[in-house]
C-alpha cells in the first residue's frame, strides 16, 4: 500500500459520507500493512487540500473536523488512549 492508495482511499470515503469509524478503520488498516505515522499523516493532509477543508467556508464541514481530529489522533496530538501510534510526531521531530 502506497501513501497515494491512502489518500486516494480517504477522499472516497469522505465523498461517500463516511463516519469517523470508516476513516479509522482505512487508517488502522493501512497501518497494519506497514503505513508509517509520517506517511500516513502527509496523506491525510493531501487528502485535506483536495477535500476543501482549508478553505475558511469549508470550517464547519463535518467531514473537514471528522477528518482534522483523526490527523490529530495519527499525530498524537490527543489523549494517549486516542493515539494510533505510540508516540507523537512532536516527539520524533522535537517539538
Amino acid at each position: 500500500m502506497t501513501t497515494e492508495s491512502l489518500r486516494e482511499e480517504i477522499v472516497s470515503v469522505l465523498k461517500r459520507g463516511a463516519s469517523s469509524d470508516d476513516l479509522l478503520a482505512v487508517v488502522l488498516r493501512h497501518k497494519a500493512r506497514g503505513a508509517s505515522q509520517e506517511a500516513t499523516y502527509a496523506a491525510l493532509a493531501s487528502a485535506r487540500v483536495e477535500m476543501g477543508c482549508n478553505d475558511a467556508e469549508r470550517a464547519d464541514d463535518a467531514r473537514c473536523e471528522g477528518l482534522e481530529d483523526l490527523m490529530d489522533r495519527v499525530w498524537g496530538f490527543c489523549p494517549p488512549t486516542h493515539a494510533i501510534w505510540e508516540s507523537s510526531m512532536s516527539e520524533v521531530h522535537g517539538e
